[in-house]
């Protein structure tokens, strides 16, 4: 039998157990939220450190309207390069559409050699 202390640990476990599921769950579909939240929180956490050397120096007013700038900057910088990278996956994907074609009708040969006809399945599952 089981003592009290090993059901209590068991129960601690399962509870921490429900709970690590449960926020996992909550950050999933919650990531709507989340997501721009934590990009905030990482573009205070770079210009949080500017503000605070910059206002000794400079004042309070003229060091927050320099950290706006400079943030702003950053900011537009990140989304450009984000846009850069996508343009880069954009046109390599669109550079090797014949590939891409090859190897989906090699594929689709090896099935029909194997007894699967791929080009019945196929309009079934696209058809409106």
């Amino acid at each position: 039998m089981a003592s009290g202390a090993d059901r209590e640990t068991g129960t601690r476990l399962a509870i921490l157990v429900v709970g690590m599921v449960s926020a996992v769950a909550a950050l999933y579909f919650g990531r709507a939220v989340f997501e721009p939240l934590a990009f905030a929180l990482f573009i205070i956490a770079l210009s949080a450190p500017l503000m605070q050397a910059l206002q000794p120096r400079l004042g309070k007013g003229l060091a927050l309207v320099l950290t706006a700038l400079v943030t702003i900057a950053i900011v537009i910088t990140f989304f450009v390069i984000v846009a850069w990278g996508v343009t880069q996956v954009g046109e390599w994907a669109v550079v090797n559409v014949g590939r891409f074609q090859t190897l989906y009708v090699d594929v689709e040969q090896s099935l029909a050699l194997r007894g699967i006809p791929i080009e019945s399945l196929l309009p079934e599952r696209f058809d409106p």
